[in-house]
């Protein structure tokens, strides 16, 4: 049996340099990019890295599908 999963993954510029990768699973379909960097803008404001380390902006976004059959 195979099943299908789909993920929003963002990827965002932190403060000294480094990224940071937040994945979102089920994504709307027909998502754009520009819906993407309009509710992106709305939460960098309080997101921080691991570290501590502010958030500065988006840096790419992308769906990943990933598909899993499992073996019997």
């Amino acid at each position: 049996m195979a099943t299908n999963t789909k993920m929003l993954e963002l990827t965002f510029d932190v403060e000294g340099g480094r990224s940071m990768i937040l994945s979102i699973p089920s994504p709307k379909e027909n998502l754009t990019l520009a819906t993407v960097k309009e509710k992106a803008a709305l939460i960098i404001p309080v997101l921080e890295s691991s570290s501590g380390s502010p958030v500065t902006s988006l840096k790419s976004a992308k769906i990943v599908e990933t598909s899993a059959t499992v073996l019997e």
